[in-house]
């Protein structure tokens, strides 16, 4: 089984991050950025010409975040917030920093 963990914050002072990834041969551009309205965590992403493909999904635990765009072409794993305490619901500015979840990435297949 192949996971990946995804950088979505590296610094503290840090509300926005975008990368380019090649995950199941499929090479997407990720933003995820903060709303310091609601102290929330989201994820944008982009095709390899930088087209959005989804914009705004809220990065919170439990569940595959991509699920509901497999019909576009996204990689066809799954992206999940594992949450290391098994008690962050949705991530705040300081969750990843602090290192209370991760972001993650599941091959499709394995």
């Amino acid at each position: 089984m192949t996971i990946r963990e995804i950088i979505v914050q590296r610094r503290s002072t840090e509300t926005h991050i975008s990368r380019n990834v090649t995950l199941d041969g499929v090479t997407v551009r990720l933003d995820t950025y903060t709303n310091r309205a609601d102290s929330s965590w989201y994820l944008d992403v982009f095709d390899a010409n930088d087209s959005p493909l989804v914009q705004g999904i809220a990065l919170v635990a439990g569940l595959d975040l991509l699920f509901p765009y497999k019909y576009l072409d996204i990689p066809q794993g799954i992206l999940f917030v594992n949450d290391h305490l098994g008690t962050v619901d949705d991530p705040t500015l300081s969750t990843f920093i602090d290192q209370e979840a991760s972001l993650y990435y599941q091959e499709a297949g394995s």
